[in-house]
């Protein structure tokens, strides 16, 4: 049986720290492009998305709100709700520079 998720979009917010838990984890949320439903309006969808380790740390260090990424991962179920838990994560965009000073 096959588990695989592939995803493009953006980060709905800033990744967050689950310090708590046996494995530090770190979550995001991303928002995928849905087709346009009945009325036309284009909304999309909401997936939460979970990273453990050095992956995890990188997300947390790298990317913001607005990132455009591709997500690679199983989907899992965490606390009774689908979770894609990230084996890659590739940013598809360009980081925003800061301006320089001086």
């Amino acid at each position: 049986m096959f588990n695989s998720v592939q995803l493009i979009g953006r980060l709905s917010v800033d990744p967050v720290s689950d310090a708590f838990a046996a494995r530090s984890t770190v979550t995001v949320r991303l928002a995928v492009a849905n087709a346009a439903g009945f009325d036309g309006l284009e909304r999309p969808e909401i997936v939460p998305v979970a990273a453990e380790g050095p992956l995890g740390e990188e997300i947390l260090d790298c990317l913001v709100k607005g990132a455009l990424v591709a997500v690679e991962g199983q989907l899992r179920t965490r606390k009774d709700q689908l979770v894609v838990f990230a084996s890659r994560v590739s940013r598809l965009d360009r980081p925003a520079t800061l301006p320089r000073t001086g």
